[in-house]
């Protein structure tokens, strides 16, 4: 969440974007253990994640993957990028492998 933060400060991505990308997360989380991280942007990009967060949303799942893989790749470009560590609370620039995330 410290990154999604981040990167809505930074304006890399917009507070909407970043709700979704945390519903998505949500949603494949729900769909169980028999769901796969590797269906597609680590699970997030998957019919089990995407249907139900675009029906609450009212969007078509096409779109909404769209836009979450475009957020996704602009994260990935925030956390790789060379950038001015002077806006970070302990002057580092966030990666994602600070987070504890694994694949």
């Amino acid at each position: 969440l410290d990154l999604l933060a981040q990167a809505t400060r930074a304006r890399v991505i917009t507070g909407s974007d970043s709700t979704l990308l945390i519903e998505l997360a949500i949603a494949a989380h729900a769909a169980g253990d028999n769901y796969s991280v590797n269906r597609g942007r680590g699970g997030l990009a998957g019919a089990a994640a995407v249907e139900p967060v675009a029906n609450r949303h009212g969007l078509n799942s096409r779109t909404l993957r769209r836009r979450a893989a475009r957020s996704l790749d602009r994260l990935t470009a925030f956390t790789t990028a060379p950038t001015s560590t002077a806006g970070y609370r302990d002057g580092h620039p966030a990666r994602v492998s600070d987070l504890g995330y694994t694949r």
